[in-house]
């Protein structure tokens, strides 16, 4: 198979092709490649696989913004005015946790020199059935390897946390969940890429060759 990277202007509805790689490229590799495109006082709405805390860092230094969910391998700190920074155990403080959101501000994620200062967590209660269906996939998962899954897991499973460096007067909480939604659209692109130009069928190979491919696929849908 293949993978595409599409980047959506929202705002325009239009999509531009950044690269076109075997399937089993990583994600994490081609943060970079999307991370340039978030300009200054632009919203980069990025994928899970694409954090990086380098690309993020430099999204933010040159203006931009990010809105990213939080991959679980990235510790979150706290950071007082004074003395050391306390981890966060976001499992536990959303176990406690009786509302259906929670936010945290000015939190530090990872540590040493590629940590990332100035970020907003913010976490959302899904509903009972979304998060009963992620529960069970993940206790099915577990299952295959002989364990069971770990009681943190079960609940990070049920809730959906985001990151972002926007401040809270230009993107509210309520606001940011709705927000990245919009990401799904893309997704949408992918699915009819599968089902209506079965893209996903095609072999993987030199880069050219692939291109080939893509494009004749493409035109014979247009047509």
């Amino acid at each position: 198979g293949i993978k595409v990277l599409l980047h959506q202007e929202y705002l325009r509805s239009q999509f531009q092709p950044l690269a076109l790689l075997a399937g089993k490229a990583a994600d994490q590799g081609l943060a970079g490649v999307a991370g340039a495109r978030v300009g200054p006082g632009e919203l980069g709405l990025l994928d899970r696989g694409f954090f990086n805390g380098a690309v993020l860092r430099d999204i933010h230094q040159r203006g931009g913004y990010f809105l990213i969910p939080w991959p679980r391998s990235v510790t979150v700190w706290e950071v007082p005015p004074e003395g050391p920074a306390a981890r966060v155990e976001l499992a536990q403080r959303l176990r406690h946790q009786e509302g259906n959101w929670l936010e945290l501000t000015g939190m530090r994620l990872g540590q040493g020199e590629g940590a990332l200062d100035e970020v907003r967590v913010l976490a959302y209660r899904l509903r009972e059935e979304t998060a009963n269906r992620r529960r069970a996939a993940l206790r099915e998962k577990c299952r295959t390897y002989g364990r069971q899954p770990k009681a943190e897991a079960l609940e990070l499973a049920g809730w959906e946390i985001l990151l972002t460096n926007v401040p809270a007067e230009k993107l509210p909480r309520a606001v940011a969940g709705h927000l990245y939604r919009v990401r799904w659209q893309i997704e949408l692109v992918f699915k009819q890429l599968k089902s209506v130009l079965r893209l996903d069928e095609v072999p993987s190979g030199k880069e050219h060759r692939m291109q080939c491919k893509v494009w004749a696929r493409s035109i014979a849908g247009v047509m």
